[in-house]
């Protein structure tokens, strides 16, 4: 299936790590405990983030859901979207 885009994919990734900073539980993704996701800085703490983001963005193309933490991403091909739930809001991240 794919997720297409028509944007440069640099800014559709960095879209999608913003929203996702606000999702708690972030770590777990990565199989990491909170303890030491809290001990890193945040340069390091963005660099797991732009990676996850990239992941989401191949999974995407498998499976239109993917549970990240407490939130989730869903891809929306008739709106050429993908949105980021945090728990309490949504983000939708243009893909055209």
């Amino acid at each position: 299936m794919g997720v297409r885009f028509g944007r440069e994919y640099s800014d559709i990734v960095q879209e999608v790590a913003v929203a996702l900073e606000n999702i708690d539980g972030l770590n777990d993704f990565l199989n990491m405990d909170a303890e030491q996701w809290h001990s890193l800085d945040a340069k390091d703490r963005w660099e797991y983030i732009r990676t996850i983001s990239d992941d989401v963005f191949y999974a995407l193309g498998q499976d239109p859901t993917l549970t990240i933490g407490s939130g989730y991403v869903e891809y929306d091909a008739k709106r050429h979207v993908l949105k980021v739930y945090d728990g309490s809001k949504v983000t939708i991240v243009s893909l055209i």
